[in-house]
C-alpha cells in the first residue's frame, strides 16, 4: 500500500485552488470586457436583424459564462474553507476533500476548454464585424 505524503498533498491542493481562482478572476474580468464590447456592437446592429441576433447570442453565452464563473469561484471558496478546516484539525487533507478538489480540477478543465473555444469564436466574430472595417477606412 502506498503511503500518501499529507503535507505535500495539502500544499499542492492549496496551490491548485489558488491558481484556479486566479484563472477564474481573469476570466471574470474578460467576460465583463467582452460584454462591454457587445453593448457597443448592439448600437451598430440597429436595422440589421441578422447581426443583432448574433450579438444577442454572444451576450446570452457570456451571461452563461458569468454564472458559471460565479459558481466555480464559490466552489473554490468552499474548498479553501474545507482545506483550512482539515489542516487545522488534522494537518492533512481528508479523502473527501481531496476528491472534491479532483472533481473541481475536472470542472475547471472543462471550463477552460469551453471558454477558450468561445473566446476564439467571439474574437473571430468581432474581427469580421463590418462596422469595424468601415470605421478604419
Amino acid at each position: 500500500m502506498r503511503k500518501i505524503n499529507q503535507t505535500k498533498r495539502l500544499i499542492n491542493t492549496a496551490k491548485v485552488l489558488r491558481d484556479r481562482k486566479s484563472e477564474l478572476e481573469q476570466a471574470q474580468n474578460e467576460v465583463e470586457y467582452f460584454l462591454d464590447v457587445l453593448n457597443d456592437l448592439k448600437t451598430k446592429t440597429i436595422g440589421d436583424s441578422q447581426k443583432s441576433l448574433k450579438v444577442a447570442r454572444f451576450v446570452q453565452e457570456f451571461h452563461h459564462f458569468q454564472r458559471l464563473i460565479k459558481r466555480l469561484l464559490q466552489e473554490d471558496n468552499d474548498l479553501h474553507h474545507d482545506i483550512a478546516e482539515d489542516a487545522q484539525e488534522k494537518a492533512m487533507v481528508d479523502t473527501e476533500t481531496f476528491g472534491d478538489v479532483r472533481y473541481f480540477k475536472s470542472e475547471m478543465k472543462d471550463f477552460e476548454k469551453n471558454y477558450k473555444e468561445y473566446k476564439y469564436k467571439f474574437r473571430t466574430f468581432v474581427a469580421d464585424f463590418d462596422y469595424l472595417s468601415d470605421k478604419v477606412a
